[in-house]
């Protein structure tokens, strides 16, 4: 994807894992889209960390194995059993017009999830 690594992410991300006595942690190339949505079938808190991009092109989170979790892609009924969703990451509440309204954003694609609490 052409972005370089965030120097926190990893430890941000190993740091919210040690808060939870049963958790699942996928770094680098072990997060990938299939590997993430495996894991939601099981979870109820999702944490992210790391790149997301907004373009006219479309809105995704830029995960380990360099493809886009892409709100094209994503199913709403994948994060329908979270109740937290945490997306540390840049341009995940806005679409790719720059708002929250827009219908690719990230945010509002999770809330329509019914995913009852999130933070960004």
């Amino acid at each position: 994807m052409g972005k370089m690594p965030l120097k926190d992410a990893e430890e941000e991300a190993k740091g919210i894992a040690r808060q939870f006595r049963y958790s699942k942690l996928l770094l680098q190339e072990d997060a990938g889209y299939q590997q993430i949505t495996k894991q939601m079938e099981d979870m109820e808190i999702f944490h992210f960390s790391g790149h997301a991009s907004a373009s006219p092109d479309g809105v995704g989170l830029l995960l380990g194995d360099s493809q886009v979790m892409s709100v094209a892609r994503i199913q709403a009924s994948e994060f329908s059993r979270l109740k937290l969703t945490v997306l540390s990451a840049c341009n995940t509440a806005n679409g790719a017009e720059g708002i929250f309204d827009d219908r690719d954003s990230l945010a509002r694609l999770l809330v329509g999830a019914g995913v009852p609490e999130g933070c960004r």
